[in-house]
């Protein structure tokens, strides 16, 4: 005789394991899938834990349905349960949208955030409002965010109130009629970020004079990306200084997956210098 299959009843395993599991899934799993299960699961998905990383990412398709109020609300929802402990807020949608008054809900709500990526999906009428944005997150660590949605003085205000910062990502090709000024928003990042140990660039329209400026202006810098910022003509002097204090170099040339990274010393052998 066969034995009989044995199944297994998710609402047998224990409360702790439920939580280590559940705590894998992106905020809008938990409040548009898993809460809806059964009313054993909808209470566990009030724990704040599962709320201190709001991530809604762009392969979440209902996210251009909802549009900017639908979307607010859901982001609400999770505030709510957090209760005060958010750390990290990262949205993308393939929508654009005007979201401000969201951004500032977070940030009013939550002086603990250390992690803020932001996508295309913020369009702001006056830049200055990063002004009062950055003065209410004091304690943030990390930024991700569209070149579209910044300024020269969005960077200073960051810079100053925000000095736990190491990580700045400027997402986003420079617009063509802003060329003219391309190293203005890179001499601020160097001007006011010196703490910075890791920058990408991806795309951006500096030049060697604004590559310069991050060397000099950014002493503990470990990890630069500057894939795709054709602008920078790299010679045999700029990336010998960069070689010798930045661990992992990201150039111009390389591909845009990721597949190729230049370590320390061998930043030297990704160009021929020959012509040198």
């Amino acid at each position: 005789m066969k034995e009989k299959s044995e199944t297994s009843n998710w609402l047998d395993l224990p409360r702790d394991v439920m939580i280590i599991i559940l705590s894998k899934l992106h905020t809008i799993d938990i409040l548009y899938s898993v809460q809806r299960v059964c009313s054993s699961w909808r209470k566990l998905c009030k724990e704040p834990q599962f709320f201190c990383r709001i991530v809604i990412p762009s392969r979440w398709e209902d996210c251009a349905r909802l549009g900017a109020d639908g979307l607010a609300e859901l982001v609400k929802v999770a505030m709510d349960r957090s209760c005060g402990e958010l750390v990290e807020f990262s949205l993308e949608t393939r929508k654009q949208v005007v979201l401000i008054d969201l951004l500032f809900n977070v940030v009013e709500r939550s002086n603990t955030l250390k992690y803020l990526r932001l996508d295309t999906c913020f369009t702001f009428q006056s830049r200055s409002l990063w002004k009062q944005i950055a003065r209410k997150i004091p304690l943030l660590e990390e930024l991700e965010i569209h070149y579209d949605s910044f300024s020269v003085m969005a960077i200073e205000e960051v810079g100053r109130s925000c000095p736990n910062l190491h990580y700045f990502k400027l997402k986003g090709e420079l617009p063509w009629y802003s060329r003219g000024d391309c190293n203005k928003m890179v001499f601020a990042i160097a001007e006011s970020m010196p703490q910075l140990r890791r920058l990408s660039l991806i795309e951006n329209g500096l030049t060697n004079d604004g590559l310069q400026a991050i060397l000099d202006g950014c002493p503990h810098l470990e990890y630069l990306d500057l894939r795709k910022c054709l602008r920078v003509n790299l010679n045999f002097s700029l990336l010998k200084k960069s070689s010798d204090r930045i661990i992992d170099v990201r150039l111009p040339k390389d591909a845009i997956d990721g597949r190729f990274r230049t370590r320390g010393n061998r930043v030297m052998a990704a160009y021929n210098f020959s012509s040198v």
